[in-house]
C-alpha cells in the first residue's frame, strides 16, 4: 500500500482523510476511522483529525445516529463525537450542553423493573431510578473506599 505523504500546503484534500503529522510537518494521509483523541496522534495530527473527520453540530443542526452526541465546545457549537464505553460523561471534561447532551445519548436508564447489564450498576438519583454506571468507570472514581 502506498503512503501519501502530506503537509500544510499539500493537504490530503479527499473527504474522509487526514495528514497524521508523524513527520513533525509533515505525515502521510489516514482515512477517518473512530475518535481522534484514540489514535494517538502528535498535537497537530490530532487537530487535523478533528477537523477533518469530525462533524460540527448546534441545536438547529444535531448529531445523527446512536450513541453520538454534541460536545458543545464553542458554547452554542461543536462537534459530533462517540459516546466513550470507558468512560462516563463526566470524566470527559464537557460542561454545561454538552454534559447534558452527552448524559442524554450516550447512557442507559435503569430502574428496579429495568437493571442495568452485567458489569454496572443503577445509581438511582431520582429514588426510583437512574442511569447505569459503569463499574470500573464509577466506583474508582475517588479512589478506593478504605
Amino acid at each position: 500500500r502506498c503512503m501519501v505523504v502530506c503537509d500544510a500546503s499539500h493537504p490530503c484534500g479527499a473527504g474522509g482523510s487526514f495528514c497524521n503529522y508523524v513527520l513533525g510537518d509533515a505525515g502521510y494521509c489516514e482515512s477517518c476511522s473512530g475518535g481522534c483523541a484514540d489514535l494517538g496522534l502528535s498535537g497537530d495530527g490530532e487537530a487535523e483529525c478533528e477537523e477533518g473527520c469530525t462533524v460540527a453540530c448546534d441545536a438547529p443542526h444535531p448529531c445523527g445516529g446512536d450513541k453520538v452526541f454534541c460536545s458543545y465546545a464553542s458554547g452554542d457549537a461543536g462537534r459530533c463525537e462517540p459516546c466513550d464505553a470507558t468512560r462516563g460523561c463526566a470524566d470527559l471534561g464537557l460542561s454545561g450542553a454538552g454534559l447534558a447532551e452527552c448524559e442524554a445519548q450516550c447512557t442507559e436508564a435503569c430502574s428496579e423493573a429495568a437493571p442495568c447489564p452485567d458489569g454496572a450498576f443503577c445509581d438511582y438519583v431520582s429514588g426510583e431510578g437512574g442511569i447505569c454506571r459503569s463499574c470500573v468507570q464509577s466506583c474508582w472514581v475517588g479512589g478506593p473506599v478504605v
